[in-house]
């Protein structure tokens, strides 16, 4: 009988399987293994998991099944209790049968999918046993037995979800067949309480089916991570292997090329000391000599630190052990670096015990020693104190050797004993070296059965401690044959000492006086390693004139004073290194022009692009023909005075250029942003008046839409004439042309005028238009139209970005002797960073295709410029976006009792009131002059409304024929024309007799609108100047003024 209740021990068990089970790809690695190349594998492992659990659910099953059996045996017919049981056998045997053969049956590759459909059969039959009781034993027991077999079916399925899960089709089989003759039987019995109680076990069922699809998704992705990390570690496997092998080809490698690297280095030294013990040299070549000797010994122990770390790493280093008298043997060693010491003025001391014997190897315990003092040594500040010690602690010997340096951080006391790993591996660093020292030094006891320990020393620096367990039967106090005393064991001793002293050649400060009496220029050379520096000195100095540094920082102070041709300088100096000197050097203008040359013994191509980049202009690779650099600086210098010759005399030019370049890039990029944005703004309008106008010529139009029609045109129209008004304003302040008609008045009524202005504009979004009443104040000195463009070009843009329903407030206020208007809103608001820009001709916020809002940018611009020429200010305010802005206005008041203009200013014209005008201009001849056909057609119209006999001519040269037979009372004449232009016609009419048109009036409508060309028109003759547009009630009220027929009345409706 089969019956899953183990909820919780699917995952569990899975958690539980060993690592036998990993797929084959996963074992031999690599990303091909994972992903979709996993699903075969874990399918394989979801039915290994399914067949795993069976068991359980077998003994559960039958007990759940003895459940049933005592409960229903006297509440049901038991012959139909058989007959269940039976049946529930047989359909469950399949599924003992597919459990007991999957274990023992050999698994071939892609027969999975038959082992889940053999399950999904199996289990199937299994749910149609226990679907069985539905029928056969439900309708025949009463109400309280029915509800314990519905308790039995519904936990069958729960616990089938959960051993079933891993196969989806054996837990959808099983649940089905187990739940479906029930639900079945519920629904045909008719009654509401049977029903619902189907319908819920159908939910029940669909529930089930989903929840045990989760815990499959949970199995699988559980099982993907563990092939994953299985793979991994293989992976990690492997790349452990093969960095073993790698390290072990590496050190084969090593001792090789030390092996090759010591010969030559023999045949130089051998020589060498021959020819200076010799007595035959000059001083000078003794001197060459002796830095041959000495960067060779320093070559020749690197070359034996590589040597010594390929025999640690193979094995190939074994201890000759010997009683060693510590105590000789720690004086000898401190005592080589006494020289050096008392160059550096370093205070060495030692403190030992009377007598420490230990069975060890001298040679190597030597080399231990040798390697911490010179150690201490390279870091020890100059002045500064070395203390080796030696004592017994119980039964050990501790060698000590602390120093007053800057010590090791906590975070390097580990590192600085791996291969290659220094406690300062910066440019900056004093001394050189493989960072091999300590390595050695920390194996070489552990040889020994010691460890090395690294601390805080007393006076701050670091402290080496080396631990060593006294050699059995020899305690302290003992006398030991001292084994140093062999002649071999002292000459190899003699040899490292030697190399370890060559390697601390004091790196005392070159001499930086200038050398050298060639002509050809000054080089400045930094170096920190003095034979270089002398050996760079003697190479230029034939041909040059040579100062020298000792660092970085005190080359730029040399630089800085001397300005040489030329800087030769090395990439690893102490307190500045070559590659932050350079940048340094470059930052200095006065230095910029001054060629660099770089010297490194680092093949290092990154940094040697970086420090072109950042200004040198030669490197050389150490070693290096002195002929080679005789060359290249030479080559460098010539280039260099060459410069300067032509830079004395372009570098002003140069810069002029360059500033005039960054400015014309900026003006082309502005004019291009503003360009696209007129562009888009001057067309936008064009649209709606274009459509309107062909819809117009149809005539199919009826009068409201005929109406609205001549509304848009006009609107946009307007709108164009805006942007155009905009426009030369920014133009007049640019070139300082705008001017103030400026006269006292009072700011309320202009104030109120702008806010009626904008008033339609604010209702139509639904914005309230807030104007507190103004404090008594006295009168401000300004222009009354131009204010009024500030105040409605503030509020114009305070309603543009207040979204609807928002609120507008204009509050007005004294302060002191000025007065201050304030603008505020709580629209859209402005980020903090783009309020200095406001301001700014041509710039927006947003000026990108996806904008909310248009225009060109020029409305601030001009509120700008024309408060500046009233003498106020402007700013702006916001907290950001979101939370609404305050544009504030300060204007200077007037003393008190000047007399205030009563003049109102004008609407904008936008915002004027339609006009009416009575024709008046009966008997009035006029002549208009304009090379555009529609400007005249619309002129001739307007005028001849108004009552007033009109012709037209589209030329100067026609407008004068006209007049030689038709004089008449009024010119109307634009002024650019093609052939003669509006100043010539007005010559040429002036020219003329009085009977023959010579003082007629004469009217300038242009679109020149500046201050210079209004002069020019009257100066030519004219004696009005109108600019384009031109509203109709406007005109007829200008051809009214001038020709005196005044009752022609413009007045607002």
């Amino acid at each position: 009988m089969l019956v899953a209740d183990h909820h919780s021990q699917g995952i569990d068990a899975l958690g539980r399987e060993e690592h036998a089970s990993v797929p084959p790809g996963h074992r031999h690695g690599g990303q091909e293994s994972r992903g979709t190349a996993l699903e075969p594998e874990i399918e394989t492992e979801l039915v290994k998991h399914l067949v795993g659990q069976a068991p359980t659910g077998f003994v559960t099953g039958t007990l759940t099944v003895a459940a049933v059996l005592l409960v229903l045996w006297n509440a049901a017919p038991r012959d139909l209790l058989l007959v269940w049981l039976i049946s529930l056998g047989l359909l469950s045997l399949p599924a003992f049968v597919v459990v007991w053969r999957f274990p023992r049956t050999p698994l071939v590759p892609g027969k999975i999918a038959s082992w889940r459909r053999a399950l999904a059969v199996a289990y199937g039959l299994a749910g149609v046993g226990w679907g069985a009781a539905a029928i056969l034993l439900y309708p025949r027991v009463t109400m309280p037995y029915q509800l314990f077999l519905l308790f039995i079916l519904g936990g069958s399925g729960v616990g089938g979800m959960a051993a079933l899960a891993p196969v989806r089709a054996a837990f959808v089989a099983y649940l089905t067949a187990t739940f479906f003759p029930m639900i079945g039987a519920l629904l045909a019995g008719g009654s509401l309480s049977s029903v619902a109680t189907g319908l819920l076990l159908l939910t029940f069922w669909a529930a089930t089916i989903v929840l045990a699809s989760e815990i499959r998704a949970l199995l699988v992705r559980s099982l993907k991570l563990r092939f994953e990390n299985l793979g991994l570690i293989d992976d990690l496997s492997r790349a452990k292997d093969d960095a073993e092998a790698a390290s072990r080809t590496k050190s084969v490698f090593l001792a090789n090329v030390s092996h090759e690297l010591r010969t030559p280095l023999a045949l130089i030294l051998g020589p060498t000391r021959r020819l200076l013990t010799s007595g035959e040299c000059e001083e000078d070549t003794r001197r060459d000599l002796g830095t041959i000797e000495r960067n060779a010994q320093v070559l020749l122990k690197h070359v034996s630190d590589l040597l010594d770390v390929a025999k640690l790493e193979t094995g190939g280093v074994e201890l000759d052990r010997s009683r060693v008298d510590l105590v000789e043997l720690v004086r000898r060693t401190v005592s080589l670096f006494e020289v050096v010491a008392r160059e550096r003025e370093v205070e060495l001391s030692v403190e030992t015990s009377e007598d420490v014997a230990l069975l060890a190897d001298p040679e190597k315990l030597e080399r231990v020693l040798l390697n911490l003092l010179s150690n201490a040594m390279k870091f020890v500040p100059d002045g500064g104190q070395v203390r080796a010690g030696l004592c017994v602690e119980g039964d050990d010997v501790v060698l000590s050797v602390e120093d007053n340096g800057p010590g090791v951080p906590l975070a390097l006391r580990e590192a600085i004993f791996e291969r290659f790993r220094r406690g300062d591996d910066s440019t900056t660093r004093r001394f050189g070296g493989t960072g091999l020292g300590l390595t050695i030094a920390k194996e070489l006891v552990e040889r020994h059965g010691g460890r090395i320990e690294v601390g805080d020393g007393a006076d701050g620096g670091a402290l080496f401690r080396v631990r060593l367990p006294l050699a059995p039967g020899a305690p302290s106090g003992v006398a030991a044959r001292v084994s140093t005393a062999d002649p071999a064991v002292r000459h190899a001793l003699d040899e490292v000492a030697r190399q370890t002293l060559a390697e601390l050649q004091p790196r005392s400060e070159p001499a930086v006086a200038v050398r050298g009496s060639g002509s050809g220029g000054l080089i400045l050379v930094l170096e920190d390693n003095p034979e270089m520096s002398r050996f760079l000195v003697d190479c230029l100095a034939p041909d040059y004139r040579v100062a020298t540094a000792f660092d970085g920082r005190q080359g730029l102070e040399r630089a800085l004073e001397l300005r040489p041709d030329l800087i030769l300088s090395d990439i690893m100096m102490p307190v500045m290194g070559g590659d932050a000197l350079v940048p340094e050097l470059r930052a200095h203008p006065e230095l910029g022009g001054i060629p660099i040359i770089v010297l490194t013994a680092k093949a290092d191509d990154e940094l040697r692009v970086r420090l072109l980049r950042e200004g040198a202009q030669d490197f050389l690779t150490k070693p290096f023909a002195s002929e080679e650099l005789r060359a290249r600086v030479a080559n460098l210098v010539m280039l260099k005075r060459t410069r300067d010759v032509l830079q004395g005399a372009l570098s002003s030019q140069s810069r002029d250029l360059a500033t005039l370049a960054d400015q014309l890039a900026a003006a082309n990029r502005a004019k291009d942003e503003f360009l696209a944005v007129m562009s888009h703004e001057l067309r936008t309008p064009l649209m709606p008046i274009l459509s309107w106008s062909l819809l117009l010529r149809e005539g199919h139009l009826d009068a409201p839409a005929r109406e609205r029609a001549l509304s848009a045109i006009e609107r946009n129209a307007k709108l164009q004439e805006r942007i155009v008004e905009d426009l030369l304003d920014v133009s007049r302040a640019i070139t300082g042309k705008l001017r103030l008609n400026v006269r006292p008045l009072a700011l309320d009524p202009v104030i109120q005028a702008a806010i009626d202005s904008v008033r339609p504009a604010a209702e139509a979004k639904g914005i309230l238009l807030e104007a507190g009443p103004g404090p008594e104040m006295g009168p401000i000195s300004g222009d009354p139209e131009r204010l009024q463009q500030v105040v409605w070009n503030l509020l114009s843009n305070a309603i543009k970005f207040t979204p609807r329903g928002g609120r507008v407030a204009v509050r007005l206020a004294c302060v002191g002797e000025h007065v201050r208007l304030a603008v505020s809103d709580n629209g859209a608001g402005i980020e903090p960073a783009v309020l200095p820009r406001l301001f700014e001709r041509f710039w927006q916020a947003d000026s990108s295709t996806t904008r909310a809002q248009g225009g060109l940018g020029l409305g601030l611009a001009v509120v700008r410029h024309l408060v500046e020429l009233h003498g106020g200010t402007v700013r702006a305010e916001s907290e950001g976006e979101g939370r609404g802005a305050t544009f504030t206005v300060t204007l200077p008041l007037l003393p008190l009792g000047q007399p205030v203009d009563d003049l109102q200013p004008r609407l904008p014209l936008d915002e004027e009131s339609p006009a009416r005008w009575t024709p008046t201009f009966q008997g009035l001849r006029v002549l208009v002059v304009d090379d555009d056909q529609d400007t005249c057609e619309t002129i001739r119209a307007v005028l001849k409304r108004a009552g007033a006999e009109v012709r037209t001519c589209l030329s100067a040269s026609q407008a004068l024929t006209v007049m030689d037979s038709w004089v008449p009372d009024l010119l109307v004449s634009d002024i650019a024309m093609p052939g003669e232009d509006g100043y010539t016609l007005i010559r040429k009419v002036r020219a003329r007799k009085t009977e023959e048109g010579g003082r007629m009036v004469a009217v300038a409508l242009t679109a020149y609108g500046s201050n210079e060309d209004r002069k020019k028109a009257l100066s030519a003759g004219f004696q009005v100047h109108v600019g384009k547009p031109i509203e109709p009630s406007q005109l007829v009220s200008v051809v009214a003024s001038v020709t005196g027929h005044g009752a022609g009345a413009h007045h607002s409706a």
